[in-house]
């Protein structure tokens, strides 16, 4: 007998409510495809149906306490974070095209680590000091605004896989600005991590402790996803359940919760689940999928793939709920200098680095794929 009937019926609304938007969605993309309409992408137009509901039910909604309910239906940070991310970051790293990745590693690594630092420092400061001299109403405390910058800085990389596959890109350029944004969304999180918990009196002094503690951080989240995928390996080749294809069905479900141990473990030492994650996708790819049965590989990345696209579709709903459900009390002179910092940083980054990059790479990057990597800095449901 469920205690708690209130709740229960809450949650069963909610649930209800995104499964039906989710549907509602999806038929909407196969008609923006059968009907070749290429300038509003999938994503685009899945925030667009999240946010004609969130401002449908905003104006039937009853009072402050009403509203607090809504965003409390819909917004669960433990959803997100724990049922929506992980099948999204696994199946990138599964499906990543290795070749591409490993012969740009070097160029992603720079964008990603080098470039992310380089965001957040120019955003930090703008931020800062906007508020400093007047410019804004908002003055935020140099640890807070150092904190928000770190969180901004990132391309998102649910929406540039949305996007770049919608619109079918050039093969490299969707392996660099897909490798950057799984990366330096991990490093933009351990950042914030590590800003967030510094010591109220931040000073300058104290940035060798969070550059040792993001060093620590990565380093031990990359280890965290290789072991668990070289775990899982060791345990498909020990039952040796590929050689017999008898239980593909067992084969593919025992697969999947490797994946899913693969973000939470990492989460429980505070690590940063997305970068044990994306490198458990890869090396699970390389060294525990060979281990099983054909058919079981066969439907492994059909799964995969479908769990992504569900998660995928999920996320850019609650985006949209969250342009009505969230809009409040707004700074607009923070929000367009936040965005104006955003924007340049992403291009003195891109600009910069690539200048860098074309020294040592032994085919340069064109400009017009320079000016897309500075254009696709999104930022979106992560952030």
């Amino acid at each position: 007998m469920l205690k708690e009937d209130g709740f229960t019926h809450e949650a069963y609304l909610e649930m209800a409510v995104l499964i039906s938007l989710c549907a509602v969605a999806l038929a909407a993309g196969q008609c923006l495809h059968r009907l070749h309409i290429h300038w509003l992408p999938e994503s685009g137009l899945t925030i667009l149906i999240g946010f004609a509901f969130a401002m449908l039910e905003s104006t039937t909604a009853q009072g402050r306490a009403e509203e607090h309910a809504q965003k409390e239906r819909y917004f669960d940070p433990v959803f997100f974070n724990l049922i929506l991310l992980p099948p999204i970051i696994f199946e990138s790293g599964y499906h990543l095209n290795l070749t591409l990745f490993f012969a740009n590693l070097r160029s992603i690594t720079l964008f990603a680590v080098v470039g992310t630092l380089l965001a957040t420092a120019f955003t930090w400061v703008a931020i800062y000091y906007a508020g400093e001299y007047g410019w804004t109403p908002t003055v935020l405390p140099i640890r807070e605004a150092g904190a928000f910058a770190a969180l901004i800085s990132a391309v998102d990389p649910v929406a540039t896989l949305a996007t770049f596959g919608a619109l079918k890109v050039d093969h490299e350029l969707h392996c660099l600005v897909f490798g950057e944004s799984v990366l330096n969304d991990a490093v933009s999180l351990i950042l914030f991590s590590a800003i967030s918990s510094s010591p109220p009196a931040f000073t300058p002094a104290i940035l060798p402790s969070i550059g040792l503690d993001f060093v620590r951080v990565c380093v031990l989240s990359l280890f965290c996803g290789i072991g668990t995928a070289l775990i899982a390996a060791l345990a498909f080749r020990g039952l040796k359940m590929g050689r017999h294809g008898e239980t593909p069905l067992t084969e593919v479900v025992l697969f999947w919760a490797f994946s899913y141990l693969s973000f939470v473990l990492p989460e429980v030492p505070h690590l940063a689940a997305i970068v044990s994650s994306l490198f458990a996708g890869v090396f699970m790819a390389l060294y525990a999928a060979p281990n099983l049965s054909a058919i079981a590989r066969r439907h492994l990345g059909f799964v995969l793939k479908s769990m992504a696209v569900f998660c995928d579709t999920l996320i850019f709903l609650l985006v949209g709920l969250a342009l009505v459900l969230y809009v409040d009390n707004i700074d607009f002179k923070l929000a367009g200098v936040t965005i104006l910092a955003c924007l340049a940083g992403r291009v003195l980054q891109v600009f910069l680095l690539s200048a860098i990059v074309n020294r040592c790479r032994p085919r340069p990057l064109p400009l017009r794929f320079q000016a897309v990597m500075a254009h696709s800095g999104l930022r979106g449901a992560i952030a």
